[in-house]
């Protein structure tokens, strides 16, 4: 007769028998105690450092949710260099990797996140801010995706918006963005850009038409 187990084990506790990386890779929203903080220096800098441009009120948080709220790209370009030293915005790529976990706690079904610049040429709309990223970025093959953290936000009085852009950082060739409307499947996704490799035609592997695919990679320099 099997003798019945009387004393209850605790959880085994042992040592790992993989490297673990020194630096693990952490994605959360803005909320808390850091996303309060966050949006009190950022209201403060936009007051003085940025004359107070409407453009760039538009964060607000969430008491509900607990959560700092609104987002445009320019905005998005203020907070990374606000938060510069702990870390940055989500690229596309990173985005397409939290999708990919489905956790429950980063859930970005229903969010409009802004991740980047797409141009794909210097005609309207945003004229102004167009050229001016042609004109830094020299003799350089279009379409380009700027990431948003590899920028940072100038005053610029001749700018419609009053704002203009600094290039900081690498930006990525995307011949993808000049291809009409499409599908693609996660399958289909170019894990260092974060965009899709191709597009299809058939409806049956939809995840995204490119309309909700211009929305994640907001087109706010190029034509829409």
């Amino acid at each position: 007769m099997e003798t019945k187990q009387k004393t209850k084990l605790p959880e085994f506790q042992g040592k790992p028998l993989i490297k673990i990386p020194e630096d693990i890779p952490q994605a959360d929203f803005l909320r808390g105690d850091f996303g309060k903080a966050v949006l009190e220096e950022y209201n403060a800098r936009v007051k003085e450092d940025y004359h107070d441009n409407d453009n760039l009120k538009v964060l607000k948080y969430n008491e509900e949710q607990d959560v700092v709220t609104g987002t445009n790209s320019f905005t998005t370009t203020l907070i990374n260099k606000i938060i510069a030293e702990q870390g940055h915005t989500a690229t596309q790529a990173e985005l397409e990797r939290i999708i990919a976990l489905n956790r429950p706690d980063l859930n970005l079904q229903g969010h409009y996140e802004d991740t980047g610049l797409v141009l794909r040429s210097n005609e309207e709309p945003n004229l102004y801010l167009a050229n001016d990223l042609i004109a830094q970025l020299g003799n350089i093959e279009l379409p380009v995706m700027i990431p948003l953290k590899n920028l940072e936000l100038r005053n610029d009085d001749n700018s419609p918006y009053g704002l203009a852009f600094n290039i900081i950082g690498e930006t990525i060739y995307a011949p993808i963005l000049n291809l009409d409307s499409g599908y693609f499947s996660s399958e289909d996704i170019d894990e260092e850009t974060g965009l899709p490799k191709k597009i299809r035609k058939r409806k049956w592997i939809f995840l995204y038409k490119k309309e909700r695919f211009v929305e994640v990679v907001s087109e706010r320099v190029s034509r829409r």
